[in-house]
Protein backbone atom coordinates (compact mmCIF):
# COMPACT_ATOMS: atom_id res chain seq x y z
CA UNK A 1 0.00 0.00 0.00
CA UNK A 2 1.27 3.43 -0.91
CA UNK A 3 0.68 7.03 0.13
CA UNK A 4 2.23 9.58 -2.23
CA UNK A 5 2.78 13.35 -2.48
CA UNK A 6 1.49 15.31 -5.46
CA UNK A 7 3.40 16.52 -8.49
CA UNK A 8 5.33 19.77 -8.20
CA UNK A 9 8.62 21.31 -7.13
CA UNK A 10 10.29 19.92 -4.04
CA UNK A 11 13.40 20.22 -1.92
CA UNK A 12 15.94 17.60 -0.99
CA UNK A 13 14.76 15.31 1.85
CA UNK A 14 11.09 16.08 1.15
CA UNK A 15 8.87 13.10 1.99
CA UNK A 16 7.63 11.74 -1.34
CA UNK A 17 5.87 8.53 -0.47
CA UNK A 18 5.13 6.24 2.44
CA UNK A 19 4.78 2.50 2.08
CA UNK A 20 2.47 0.64 4.45
CA UNK A 21 4.72 -0.66 7.23
CA UNK A 22 2.65 -3.87 7.51
CA UNK A 23 2.63 -3.83 11.30
CA UNK A 24 6.28 -2.84 11.74
CA UNK A 25 5.27 0.03 14.04
CA UNK A 26 3.48 -2.36 16.39
CA UNK A 27 6.55 -4.63 16.39
CA UNK A 28 8.71 -1.63 17.22
CA UNK A 29 6.49 -0.78 20.21
CA UNK A 30 6.78 -4.36 21.47
CA UNK A 31 10.57 -4.32 21.12
CA UNK A 32 10.76 -1.04 23.06
CA UNK A 33 8.70 -2.57 25.87
CA UNK A 34 10.92 -5.65 25.93
CA UNK A 35 13.99 -3.41 25.91
CA UNK A 36 12.74 -1.45 28.91
CA UNK A 37 12.14 -4.71 30.80
CA UNK A 38 15.56 -6.08 29.82
CA UNK A 39 17.19 -2.83 30.93
CA UNK A 40 15.47 -2.87 34.30
CA UNK A 41 16.36 -6.53 34.84
CA UNK A 42 20.00 -5.93 33.90
CA UNK A 43 20.37 -2.88 36.16
CA UNK A 44 18.96 -4.74 39.15
CA UNK A 45 21.06 -7.82 38.46
CA UNK A 46 24.14 -5.63 38.09
CA UNK A 47 23.53 -3.94 41.44
CA UNK A 48 23.16 -7.32 43.13
CA UNK A 49 26.27 -8.66 41.41
CA UNK A 50 28.27 -5.65 42.58
CA UNK A 51 27.15 -6.56 46.12
CA UNK A 52 28.33 -10.16 45.56
CA UNK A 53 24.70 -11.38 45.52
CA UNK A 54 23.59 -13.85 42.86
CA UNK A 55 25.55 -15.84 40.32
CA UNK A 56 27.77 -14.58 37.51
CA UNK A 57 25.69 -16.56 35.02
CA UNK A 58 22.52 -14.61 35.95
CA UNK A 59 24.41 -11.34 35.50
CA UNK A 60 25.78 -12.35 32.08
CA UNK A 61 22.39 -13.60 30.88
CA UNK A 62 20.70 -10.33 31.87
CA UNK A 63 23.43 -8.31 30.16
CA UNK A 64 23.20 -10.41 26.99
CA UNK A 65 19.39 -10.04 26.78
CA UNK A 66 19.70 -6.27 27.23
CA UNK A 67 22.38 -5.90 24.51
CA UNK A 68 20.41 -8.14 22.13
CA UNK A 69 17.23 -6.08 22.62
CA UNK A 70 19.13 -2.86 21.87
CA UNK A 71 20.45 -4.27 18.60
CA UNK A 72 17.01 -5.57 17.67
CA UNK A 73 15.54 -2.11 18.25
CA UNK A 74 18.14 -0.51 15.96
CA UNK A 75 17.45 -3.04 13.20
CA UNK A 76 13.69 -2.51 13.43
CA UNK A 77 14.09 1.28 13.21
CA UNK A 78 16.22 0.86 10.09
CA UNK A 79 13.63 -1.42 8.54
CA UNK A 80 10.84 1.02 9.39
CA UNK A 81 12.81 3.92 7.85
CA UNK A 82 12.78 2.09 4.51
CA UNK A 83 9.01 2.54 4.31
CA UNK A 84 9.51 6.25 3.65
CA UNK A 85 10.86 7.63 0.37
CA UNK A 86 12.57 11.03 0.44
CA UNK A 87 13.73 13.27 -2.42
CA UNK A 88 17.44 12.64 -3.08
CA UNK A 89 17.91 16.16 -4.53
CA UNK A 90 16.05 19.38 -5.32
CA UNK A 91 13.84 19.01 -8.35
CA UNK A 92 10.39 18.48 -9.74
CA UNK A 93 8.15 15.43 -9.74
CA UNK A 94 7.77 14.90 -13.47
CA UNK A 95 5.68 11.73 -13.45
CA UNK A 96 4.06 9.44 -10.90
CA UNK A 97 4.01 5.78 -11.96
CA UNK A 98 2.41 4.10 -8.92
CA UNK A 99 -1.11 4.93 -7.76
CA UNK A 100 -2.24 5.44 -4.19
CA UNK A 101 -2.85 2.05 -2.61
CA UNK A 102 -0.89 0.12 -5.23
CA UNK A 103 1.39 -2.76 -4.32
CA UNK A 104 5.09 -2.11 -4.90
CA UNK A 105 8.27 -4.20 -4.75
CA UNK A 106 11.52 -2.54 -3.60
CA UNK A 107 13.99 -2.14 -6.44
CA UNK A 108 11.48 -3.45 -8.99
CA UNK A 109 8.39 -1.24 -9.14
CA UNK A 110 8.99 2.34 -10.42
CA UNK A 111 7.24 4.85 -8.17
CA UNK A 112 7.94 8.32 -9.54
CA UNK A 113 10.40 10.32 -11.63
CA UNK A 114 12.23 13.37 -10.28
CA UNK A 115 14.12 15.71 -12.61
CA UNK A 116 16.34 18.72 -12.03
CA UNK A 117 16.91 20.71 -15.23
CA UNK A 118 19.51 22.92 -13.52
CA UNK A 119 22.08 20.12 -13.39
CA UNK A 120 22.10 18.70 -16.91
CA UNK A 121 24.97 16.80 -18.49
CA UNK A 122 25.78 14.93 -21.68
CA UNK A 123 27.36 11.50 -21.89
CA UNK A 124 28.81 9.63 -24.84
CA UNK A 125 30.88 6.58 -25.75
CA UNK A 126 34.33 7.26 -27.21
CA UNK A 127 36.51 4.73 -29.08
CA UNK A 128 39.37 3.35 -26.98
CA UNK A 129 42.05 4.76 -29.28
CA UNK A 130 41.23 8.20 -27.82
CA UNK A 131 42.06 7.12 -24.25
CA UNK A 132 45.19 9.26 -24.05
CA UNK A 133 43.87 12.29 -25.95
CA UNK A 134 40.35 12.66 -24.49
CA UNK A 135 40.86 13.25 -20.78
CA UNK A 136 39.29 15.14 -17.90
CA UNK A 137 39.34 18.85 -18.76
CA UNK A 138 39.34 18.40 -22.55
CA UNK A 139 37.27 21.03 -24.33
CA UNK A 140 34.18 19.97 -26.26
CA UNK A 141 31.42 21.53 -28.35
CA UNK A 142 27.88 20.26 -27.81
CA UNK A 143 25.27 20.67 -30.55
CA UNK A 144 21.58 19.97 -29.94
CA UNK A 145 19.93 19.90 -33.39
CA UNK A 146 16.31 19.85 -32.23
CA UNK A 147 16.86 23.09 -30.27
CA UNK A 148 19.30 24.67 -32.70
CA UNK A 149 21.70 25.27 -29.81
CA UNK A 150 25.40 24.72 -29.24
CA UNK A 151 27.68 25.43 -26.32
CA UNK A 152 31.26 24.90 -25.25
CA UNK A 153 31.95 22.70 -22.24
CA UNK A 154 34.71 20.63 -20.65
CA UNK A 155 34.89 16.90 -20.04
CA UNK A 156 34.42 16.42 -16.29
CA UNK A 157 34.60 12.65 -16.11
CA UNK A 158 36.06 9.81 -18.17
CA UNK A 159 35.25 6.17 -17.66
CA UNK A 160 37.73 3.76 -16.10
CA UNK A 161 36.27 0.80 -17.97
CA UNK A 162 36.34 -0.14 -21.66
CA UNK A 163 33.20 -1.84 -22.95
CA UNK A 164 34.32 -5.17 -24.49
CA UNK A 165 31.34 -5.23 -26.88
CA UNK A 166 32.24 -2.05 -28.79
CA UNK A 167 35.68 -1.08 -27.37
CA UNK A 168 34.53 2.32 -26.07
CA UNK A 169 34.73 4.21 -22.79
CA UNK A 170 32.22 6.64 -21.28
CA UNK A 171 32.73 10.40 -20.99
CA UNK A 172 30.54 13.02 -19.33
CA UNK A 173 30.34 16.83 -19.59
CA UNK A 174 28.07 19.40 -17.84
CA UNK A 175 25.59 21.57 -19.76
CA UNK A 176 24.25 25.05 -18.99
CA UNK A 177 20.45 25.10 -19.06
CA UNK A 178 19.29 28.52 -17.80
CA UNK A 179 15.92 28.41 -19.58
CA UNK A 180 15.20 24.74 -19.02
CA UNK A 181 15.06 24.02 -22.76
CA UNK A 182 17.34 20.98 -22.55
CA UNK A 183 15.43 17.90 -21.43
CA UNK A 184 16.69 14.46 -20.33
CA UNK A 185 17.35 11.96 -23.14
CA UNK A 186 17.63 14.56 -25.91
CA UNK A 187 19.89 13.53 -28.77
CA UNK A 188 23.00 15.72 -29.04
CA UNK A 189 26.24 15.79 -31.00
CA UNK A 190 29.46 15.99 -29.00
CA UNK A 191 32.65 17.18 -30.67
CA UNK A 192 35.63 16.70 -28.37
CA UNK A 193 38.74 18.73 -29.04
CA UNK A 194 41.42 16.09 -28.58
CA UNK A 195 44.29 18.03 -30.22
CA UNK A 196 45.20 21.71 -30.62
CA UNK A 197 48.11 23.36 -32.40
CA UNK A 198 47.77 27.10 -33.11
CA UNK A 199 50.74 26.96 -35.51
CA UNK A 200 49.58 23.91 -37.46
CA UNK A 201 50.02 23.97 -41.25
CA UNK A 202 46.91 22.43 -42.81
CA UNK A 203 46.68 21.49 -46.48
CA UNK A 204 43.97 19.78 -48.57
CA UNK A 205 44.32 16.02 -48.80
CA UNK A 206 43.98 16.19 -52.59
CA UNK A 207 47.41 17.77 -53.06
CA UNK A 208 49.21 14.89 -51.31
CA UNK A 209 50.95 12.26 -53.43
CA UNK A 210 52.58 8.98 -52.40
CA UNK A 211 55.45 7.11 -53.98
CA UNK A 212 56.11 3.36 -54.18
CA UNK A 213 57.90 3.44 -50.81
CA UNK A 214 54.81 4.84 -49.09
CA UNK A 215 56.39 8.27 -48.62
CA UNK A 216 54.13 11.32 -48.88
CA UNK A 217 55.13 14.43 -50.79
CA UNK A 218 53.73 17.65 -52.21
CA UNK A 219 54.83 19.95 -55.02
CA UNK A 220 55.79 23.50 -54.15
CA UNK A 221 56.52 26.42 -56.46
CA UNK A 222 60.23 27.18 -56.80
CA UNK A 223 61.35 30.34 -58.60
CA UNK A 224 65.06 29.59 -58.49
CA UNK A 225 65.19 30.32 -62.21
CA UNK A 226 64.12 33.93 -61.76
CA UNK A 227 61.02 36.01 -61.22
CA UNK A 228 57.82 34.54 -62.71
CA UNK A 229 59.71 31.42 -63.73
CA UNK A 230 58.70 28.48 -61.58
CA UNK A 231 59.50 24.80 -61.28
CA UNK A 232 57.62 22.05 -59.42
CA UNK A 233 59.79 21.23 -56.41
CA UNK A 234 59.11 17.88 -54.77
CA UNK A 235 58.85 18.13 -50.97
CA UNK A 236 58.63 15.03 -48.79
CA UNK A 237 56.44 15.70 -45.78
CA UNK A 238 55.47 14.23 -42.41
CA UNK A 239 51.76 14.06 -41.67
CA UNK A 240 49.99 14.95 -38.43
CA UNK A 241 46.34 15.13 -37.44
CA UNK A 242 43.52 15.37 -39.95
CA UNK A 243 40.05 16.90 -39.96
CA UNK A 244 37.52 16.45 -42.73
CA UNK A 245 39.41 17.08 -45.99
CA UNK A 246 42.35 18.89 -44.37
CA UNK A 247 45.51 17.34 -42.93
CA UNK A 248 48.36 18.73 -40.85
CA UNK A 249 51.93 18.84 -42.18
CA UNK A 250 54.48 18.64 -39.37
CA UNK A 251 57.67 18.61 -41.47
CA UNK A 252 58.58 19.41 -45.05
CA UNK A 253 56.95 22.78 -45.69
CA UNK A 254 57.01 26.19 -44.03
CA UNK A 255 54.63 29.07 -43.58
CA UNK A 256 54.37 31.04 -46.83
CA UNK A 257 55.30 28.19 -49.19
CA UNK A 258 53.22 28.07 -52.38
CA UNK A 259 51.87 24.57 -53.01
CA UNK A 260 50.54 23.31 -56.29
CA UNK A 261 46.93 22.17 -56.42
CA UNK A 262 45.63 22.14 -60.00
CA UNK A 263 47.03 19.32 -62.15
CA UNK A 264 49.22 17.97 -59.34
CA UNK A 265 48.55 14.36 -60.41
CA UNK A 266 50.28 15.01 -63.75
CA UNK A 267 53.41 16.76 -62.41
CA UNK A 268 56.98 15.53 -62.41
CA UNK A 269 59.78 16.90 -60.22
CA UNK A 270 61.36 20.11 -61.61
CA UNK A 271 58.68 20.41 -64.28
CA UNK A 272 58.13 23.99 -65.46
CA UNK A 273 54.81 25.40 -64.28
CA UNK A 274 52.89 28.66 -64.47
CA UNK A 275 51.37 30.37 -61.49
CA UNK A 276 47.73 31.33 -61.99
CA UNK A 277 46.62 34.37 -60.01
CA UNK A 278 43.02 34.31 -58.69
Amino acid sequence: MLFMSRKGSLLKRTLLAKIDDAGLKEQLDQIELQLNLAKTTFERTERLWNQKIGSEMMYLEAKTRYEAQKKQLVQMKRQLAKTRIYAPFNGTIDQVFANRGASVAPGVTPILRIVNLNRMYIEADVPENYLTSVTKGSKAVVEIPVLGQSQITNIRQTGSYVQPSNRTFRIEAPLDNPNGDIKPNLVAKLNVIDYTNPEALMVPRRILRQNAKGEYFVFALSNSEGENRYAAEQRFVELGKSKNEMIEITQGISQGDLLIDEGVSLLEPNQKVKRIEQ
